[in-house]
């Protein structure tokens, strides 16, 4: 999958696979309901306040679904139980839907990691996120993040 998600990455670069050219309206909706969904997923960190796991799962439910939201509220429990501080902020920078139906989607994303103790210290990275479309919107189901892609 690494693979894939590499070549996909060199093709966009490339320019041999450009962004999705969204034509119509809804398709346009689609797209902000992606970026939505997407920049939230990356940016809202309200579930680190969450006080039940149904709390965490429901805060992380408009964002995942599947097998990905069960293992993000996991994961999410386990470090609210950690009791760390955080100095890390990460944002989205750009979106770019390479693929786009009725049911599927898939996004480049770049993203900044910034340090806010020290402002100089970022890190821009890519991810490709991946998601369906379920009676809820969009909603993502997979992602593949790795540092200096």
């Amino acid at each position: 999958m690494k693979k894939i998600i590499v070549l996909l990455l060199l093709m966009v670069a490339s320019g041999l696979l450009i962004p999705v050219i969204l034509e119509s309206g809804e398709q346009k909706d689609q797209a902000n309901e992606i970026g939505t969904v997407i920049k939230g997923a990356v940016e809202d960190t309200s579930w680190m306040n969450a006080k039940s796991e149904q709390q965490v799962k429901d805060l992380l439910s408009q964002y995942f679904a599947g097998e990905l939201l069960e293992r993000n509220t996991t994961a999410a429990l386990n470090f609210i139980d950690l009791r760390t501080d955080w100095y890390w902020q990460t944002n989205v920078e750009s979106i770019h839907i390479i693929y786009l139906n009725e049911s599927k989607a898939m996004a480049i994303v770049t993203l900044i990691d910034r340090d806010l103790n020290d402002i100089n210290n970022t890190h821009r990275d890519k991810a490709a996120f991946y998601l369906h479309n379920t009676v809820d919107g969009w909603r993502i189901f997979d992602y593949r993040y790795h540092k200096d892609w």
